[in-house]
C-alpha cells in the first residue's frame, strides 16, 4: 500500500490540510496517510528524523497557501531559512526522487524558481494540483486522488487470466493449488492488522502529540489504572516472603514513572482535542505528587502509589466530559473524522 505524507504550514493551511487528510484517509486508509511528521521526541536531529520518515514515503503533497513562502518578522522568506520545517521536508523528498505534488490552495502560486533555495527549485516545475476550500473542494480532491492513483499505479481488482484447456487430472491439481494459495493469503490481512496495531498502541500510550477522543481516553486511562494496581499487587505478593515487615517494597515506587508518563501522553492528547495546551498536565502531576504527603497516606509504598494515581485520575477524568473541537485544530485533524467548517 502507498504511503502519503502531507507537508504544510499550520498557520497557513492547517484547516484545509486537515480536510485533505480526512479525504485521503477515506480513500487510502488511516495507516497510509500521515501529517505532522515534525512531531519528534526532544533531543533528536529533526533533519535525520524527517529523512528517515521519508524512506517509507511514496508521494509527498506540498500544500501551498497564500503564506507558504511569506516573509517572517525580519522580512526574510521563511522558505529560505535552513531550519524551516517545510523546506527540509520538501527538499529531502526531492533529493530522494520521491514524487512531490504541489497542492495550490485557493489560487495560491509557487514563488519563482529564482527566489527558491537550490534544493527547492525543481518544485516550481512540478505539475501542481489546484484545490479550492469552498464549493469545488470535492471535485478538486476527486481529480487529485485520481491522478495519485495513476501515479502510484494502485492495483485494481485482479483479472482472471484465461487458462488453457486442461485434462480432468490437471483440473483437480489446479483446483487444489488455487485453494491452497487462497488459504495461504487469508492470514495476510491479520498480520498487517497486527503490524499496524503495535505503532498505534505505542503512539497512544507514549506520544503526547496529536488528539484523542473522549471514549478512547476513558478506556485507556481506566485500563492503565487497573494494570497499575495489578502490578503493585503482584510485586507485593512476590516480595512479601523476602520482606521482614511484610509490606510493599519501596522499589515498587518505580511503577509510578511509566504510569505518570502514560497519563501525560493520554492527557496531553485529550487536552489537544479540546484545543488546550498540554502544559496543563502539570496540574494533575503536581496534585498526584503532593497528595501522599497531605496526611492521607500511611507512608507505605502501596498507599503512596494509590494516592498518587488517584490524585492524577481526579484531575484527568473531568476531561472525559468535555467535547473536543469539531474539525481540525492546531494540534491535528479531528480524531472522529469531522471535517469542520470550510477553511
Amino acid at each position: 500500500m502507498p504511503t502519503i505524507i502531507l507537508s504544510y504550514r499550520r498557520d497557513d493551511t492547517g484547516p484545509i490540510a486537515g480536510r485533505i487528510f480526512d479525504r485521503l484517509v477515506g480513500h487510502y486508509g488511516s495507516d497510509q496517510v500521515f501529517m505532522d511528521i515534525d512531531s519528534i521526541p526532544f533531543g533528536l536531529d529533526f533533519r535525520e528524523h524527517i529523512k528517515d520518515t521519508l524512506k517509507r514515503c511514496d508521494v509527498l503533497l506540498a500544500i501551498v497557501g497564500k503564506n507558504w513562502a511569506a516573509a517572517d518578522e525580519t522580512g526574510a522568506l521563511r522558505i529560505n531559512e535552513e531550519n524551516d520545517w517545510v523546506r527540509i521536508e520538501v527538499e529531502a523528498a526531492l533529493a530522494k526522487n520521491i514524487p512531490v505534488i504541489p497542492v495550490l490552495i485557493d489560487n495560491a502560486s509557487l514563488p519563482a524558481p529564482a527566489s527558491l533555495p537550490d534544493g527547492l527549485r525543481n518544485l516550481a516545475f512540478r505539475q501542481a494540483a489546484p484545490v479550492d476550500s469552498g464549493r469545488d473542494f470535492n471535485p478538486h480532491m476527486a481529480r487529485l486522488i485520481k491522478a495519485m492513483d495513476q501515479l502510484l499505479d494502485r492495483p485494481q481488482a485482479a483479472k482472471v487470466k484465461p487458462r488453457p484447456t486442461e485434462s480432468a487430472p490437471e483440473k483437480v491439481v489446479g483446483s487444489i493449488k488455487e485453494k491452497s494459495a487462497e488459504a495461504s493469503t487469508v492470514q495476510i490481512p491479520d498480520n498487517q492488522a497486527k503490524a499496524a496495531l503495535e505503532p498505534r498502541l505505542r503512539k497512544l500510550l507514549i506520544s503526547p502529540q496529536g488528539r484523542l477522543p473522549r471514549g478512547t481516553f476513558v478506556v485507556a486511562v481506566l485500563t492503565s489504572f487497573i494494570l497499575l494496581l495489578a502490578l503493585v499487587t503482584a510485586v507485593t505478593a512476590l516480595a512479601i516472603p523476602y520482606n521482614d515487615y511484610n509490606g510493599t517494597p519501596k522499589g515498587a515506587l518505580i511503577l509510578l514513572v511509566p504510569w505518570n508518563w502514560v497519563m501525560v501522553a493520554l492527557g496531553s492528547k485529550r487536552l489537544h482535542d479540546v484545543g488546550w495546551t498540554a502544559w496543563l498536565m502539570a496540574i494533575p502531576l503536581l496534585v498526584g505528587a503532593a497528595l501522599p504527603y497531605m496526611g492521607l497516606s500511611s507512608g507505605d509504598p502501596i498507599n503512596t502509589i494509590i494516592m498518587n494515581s488517584l490524585g492524577v485520575l481526579a484531575c484527568l477524568l473531568p476531561l472525559a466530559f468535555i467535547r473536543g473541537t469539531e474539525g481540525p485544530n492546531r494540534y491535528g485533524p479531528d480524531p472522529l473524522g469531522t471535517p469542520g467548517p470550510p477553511a
